[in-house]
């Protein structure tokens, strides 16, 4: 006995066969033209685009695009982020919702998930960076003046008023203030390119200098703001490398204490609440000197600025929290626990 095909069965082929084709070429189509393009503003909205348009397009195809394509916001009608180890990426982005946040896609790779920056203005911001794997940062004295020269001419072009420094031998401490959005990024970016690539040619050496971004915490414009001027002046002197921090040229300490002045500097309104003049400021600035900051201060603002989260008391916390929408506390470890229903 013979079984026949079905006539009504070959166009349903036909049709599942066409769509397959097509999926193919748009995959083909994504892959040389992202290749071109990788890394540009361009390619992230079309990809984005292309995200929500073609759904099913990155389900079959998860490893479709090259590396190094940052996605803005994929799929934003998901609720929930489900990193399960070997999980397809795409699959994953498709269940996900990332706000305000970019998603770094690699080839190899698992989700790279970028805690997003403080873009506010008008609040000062402790930045630390570090060199690559510790290293030193200046290797002689020309490489300190040309910092700070680079450091003068960033903060006047994005519009950063820079209140404390301290440059150490392989990291920086800056106290800044952004008064336009997006400020400190532009100027920490000027800053890197410009420095490590005169640092590279001086000192005959190729690669990265800085480990990778650089860190920020927002800071409370009040005692927390002044503590975390102490902590960075400081910074040599818990270094052993000098005993009083009048001592080390590389800070911001004599312009502040001593009244020498530094171009670099703008002094904000709660150090020029300490005194009415100049020398009865500087005087009550060096006796919050006299006092050694407690360990957990210090852990506490270590902890913050490594962890992009907000220094300063509760109230301040739970501003920024209801403005950016984002948490500003260190978290506890471990999952949150689930709550009870009908006890």
């Amino acid at each position: 006995m013979r079984v026949g095909r079905s006539p009504a069965l070959l166009p349903r082929l036909r049709r599942a066969s066409n769509g397959l084709w097509t999926v193919l070429m748009e995959a083909a189509v994504v892959i040389a033209w992202s290749r071109v393009c990788v890394g540009k503003h361009s390619t992230q909205r079309t990809v984005s685009r292309l995200f929500q348009e073609r759904r099913d397009l990155f389900q079959l195809f998860p490893a479709v695009l090259p590396g190094n394509i940052r996605v803005r916001d994929a799929f934003r009608g998901s609720a929930k982020v489900p990193m399960i180890p070997g999980q397809r990426r795409f699959r994953a982005i498709a269940a996900a919702r990332y706000a305000g946040q970019t998603i770094h896609v690699s080839r190899w790779g698992p989700l790279m998930p970028r805690r997003p920056r403080f873009d506010i203005t008008d609040i000062p911001q402790h930045v630390i960076q570090r060199g690559n794997n510790r290293q030193p940062c200046f290797l002689a004295e020309s490489d300190y003046r040309r910092y700070l020269d680079f450091l003068s001419d960033a903060c006047e072009t994005h519009g950063c008023n820079l209140h404390a420094y301290v440059l150490m031998t392989n990291h920086v401490h800056l106290l800044v203030t952004p008064t336009r959005l997006r400020a400190l990024g532009k100027m920490m970016q000027s800053l890197g390119r410009r420095y490590v690539k005169r640092f590279n040619k001086i000192h005959q050496r190729t690669g990265t200098l800085w480990e990778g971004r650089y860190k920020a915490s927002l800071v409370s414009s009040d005692e927390y703001l002044l503590t975390c001027y102490r902590y960075i002046e400081l910074n040599p002197v818990r270094a052993g490398i000098v005993s009083k921090p009048q001592d080390y040229r590389w800070s911001s300490y004599r312009h502040n204490a001593l009244g020498l002045f530094d171009s670099l500097i703008v002094e904000h309104e709660t150090y020029l609440s300490l005194g009415a003049e100049g020398r009865a400021r500087h005087g009550n600035y060096r006796n919050l000197f006299a006092s050694e900051i407690g360990e957990n201060t210090l852990s506490d603002i270590r902890n913050c600025a490594n962890g992009d989260l907000v220094f300063g008391n509760e109230s301040f916390k739970d501003q920024i929290e209801l403005v950016l929408d984002r948490k500003s506390r260190i978290g506890k470890a471990g999952r949150p626990r689930k709550s009870r229903i009908g006890l």
